[in-house]
């Protein structure tokens, strides 16, 4: 499978804050339709060196995959898991000893041979949408509102007003007793058209999932940044996103040797049903227990 992509349309805005502790790969304004690698990592908010920790795991981790890793080639997991124990032995290096440790989030779209490789850690987001369609995947977060939501102690609409909305349960931090794991979800599902979208939490304050499917797909690509950066100017968090639509799918004979794992989707993301056009799609969403899946995660 080969790719084609649209010129990439990437924001990074400040919010009202007064730094900026989100980082992403490539840069804004330095993305072209060469380029197959994209992270976003969003520092832990009210963690010292939240900056440092979210710029040293984007450029680390990019840098680590593009000298080992050829997008001419699949993405193999395993390189893509060593790449981040790298980072993390770097991460590990910059703790200053404060019990207030540094974090960040991470999300990663990779675009190769073998397909779509979507990865990520904490609260931030990658959606795959497809026009007419629908959302295809939405990253399921590690946040505690989430598990609540799973356990059905709070709704879908509580979620957005928690006072727990920004406890994440999984975050990259130095010298951690148990690092965290990457959920990594494969696809090669892909059609021109579709979009591929990863942000930091705070582009999604105002948007509803339909909202953001709406914005994306159906803005024109040239006025699609501008629009975003209007309609997120309230947002109160640092907003930071790189939006990816497929031009051109060159199938392969060996495409079909490639993984496209619906099992490790369901767990690492929510997963929605093909809905036709005038349809919403529907998340497929089991509930569970709050401190069921928080146990797992520790085992795990």
């Amino acid at each position: 499978m080969k790719f084609s992509i649209h010129q990439p349309i990437s924001m990074q805005e400040l919010g009202h804050r007064d730094n900026q502790e989100d980082s992403m790969h490539p840069l804004v304004g330095a993305a072209t339709t060469a380029d197959r690698l994209f992270i976003v990592c969003d520092g832990m908010g009210g963690h010292e060196n939240g900056e440092v920790a979210s710029q040293l795991v984007c450029s680390e981790l990019a840098k680590e995959l593009l000298a080992h890793w050829n997008p001419e080639q699949p993405l193999a997991d395993e390189v893509l898991r060593r790449a981040l124990d790298e980072v993390q032995d770097r991460l590990d290096e910059h703790d200053n000893g404060s019990l207030r440790k540094m974090g960040t989030t991470l999300t990663l779209v990779a675009m190769h041979r073998g397909g779509v490789t979507m990865a990520h850690i904490g609260d931030s987001r990658i959606y795959h949408m497809r026009p007419g369609i629908g959302i295809l995947y939405k990253s399921r977060d590690h946040s505690l509102v989430y598990d609540l939501y799973l356990s059905g102690e709070i709704t879908r609409e509580q979620m957005s007003s928690s006072a727990r909305k920004n406890v994440i349960t999984r975050a990259l931090m130095p010298c951690q007793e148990r690092r965290p794991k990457l959920d990594i979800t494969h696809t090669t599902n892909v059609q021109p058209g579709d979009w591929f979208m990863l942000c930091s939490d705070g582009v999604l304050e105002q948007f509803t999932d339909e909202a953001l499917f709406k914005t994306v797909t159906e803005t024109p690509a040239q006025q699609l940044r501008e629009q975003l950066i209007d309609l997120t100017a309230d947002n109160a968090d640092n907003h930071t996103a790189h939006m990816l639509q497929v031009a051109i799918v060159e199938r392969e004979s060996t495409d079909d040797q490639q993984p496209n794992d619906e099992a490790t989707s369901r767990y690492n993301a929510i997963v929605l049903e093909q809905a036709a056009p005038s349809a919403t799609p529907v998340a497929q969403d089991k509930p569970q227990s709050a401190w069921k899946r928080f146990t797992h995660w520790l085992k795990n």
